[in-house]
């Protein structure tokens, strides 16, 4: 992890604050909300630098003023709030992503007996644990961000009454619903197919589309790449963790703007045919020329 991956999630999530969102489900239920600077300070867990209950926005304009590195922020953590330090670590490890792939969620109500605030939960899963977002409704200003918690097992919407996909993310703007992803890419392809297709526009269709491109797009590319280098199929019973040495390799290089897991699911089928001790030998030496296409692509 980067030593000042906290203030760099603060910069980059500063465009997107004290702005209106709106997410739909597909039986046409609607949550309405905000994200500002100290709710997401919030959601990483920073209060927890502190003592007692201040807000977690004071650590986040300490750290944007004073430049502070996240080391100190965690070693703040360490002595106020020992228990909670590896929480606010997975945290910050997981929030861009969850919010990237917010449109690929599930929304659930609360399991009664806990204690959060939050009504309903934003659930997506990832290699066995949940990552939710909790939404809390006040009666006055609406539904708003509570928490934002990874755990291992379904506690916190265990019998859930409700299970909704999601359906559309919109900015509300002027009280127009305008297609949103904090994800820019994405967000791109969905104005511009908004824009040429205002009447028939479906929003999961477009990301469906956009997601079948970028498969043979990848497949495409990592042909091109064991072409190029001459890689030889000599044996098709290839071990696993070459595979994962490979997808470990692209997931550092490559840009956010694509779900991981679909190339993973593409390069599977490809990889298997290729020979164990060539890839070891060649992977990380070759294997920046196909990083740096996708990149550029």
């Amino acid at each position: 992890m980067s030593d000042y991956k906290i203030k760099n999630l603060l910069l980059k999530y500063n465009e997107y604050f004290n702005r209106e969102y709106r997410i739909e489900t597909t039986n046409n239920f609607k949550i309405d909300f905000t994200l500002d600077f100290g709710t997401f300070c919030h959601l990483m867990g920073l209060h927890y630098a502190l003592p007692g209950k201040s807000p977690a926005s004071i650590v986040g304009t300490n750290i944007m003023k004073k430049n502070l590195k996240d080391s100190q922020i965690f070693n703040n953590i360490k002595t106020n709030n020992a228990n909670n330090l590896k929480s606010v670590k997975s945290r910050i490890n997981k929030i861009d992503d969850f919010f990237n792939n917010l449109e690929n969620s599930f929304i659930v109500s609360k399991t009664k007996k806990t204690g959060l605030k939050s009504i309903y939960l934003v659930v997506q899963i990832e290699n066995n644990n949940f990552l939710e977002l909790g939404i809390a409704n006040n009666l006055s200003t609406g539904y708003f961000l509570e928490t934002f918690i990874i755990e291992s097992s379904d506690k916190y919407f265990k019998n859930s009454n409700i299970n909704y996909n999601i359906k559309s993310i919109y900015e509300l703007k002027n009280n127009i619903p305008i297609p949103f992803s904090f994800n820019k890419l994405k967000e791109n392809i969905l104005i511009n197919n908004y824009k040429q297709n205002l009447k028939n526009f479906n929003y999961l269709n477009t990301l469906n589309q956009y997601n079948y491109n970028l498969k043979n797009n990848i497949e495409n590319l990592f042909k091109k790449y064991i072409n190029q280098n001459q890689i030889l199929v000599i044996d098709d019973n290839i071990e696993s963790n070459i595979f994962n040495l490979i997808c470990s390799n692209l997931k550092i290089q490559c840009t956010n703007d694509f779900r991981f897991n679909i190339v993973r699911e593409k390069l599977e089928s490809l990889v298997k045919d290729f020979n164990e001790k060539i890839l070891k030998e060649q992977t990380i030496e070759n294997l920046s020329v196909f990083k740096e296409e996708i990149d550029v692509d």
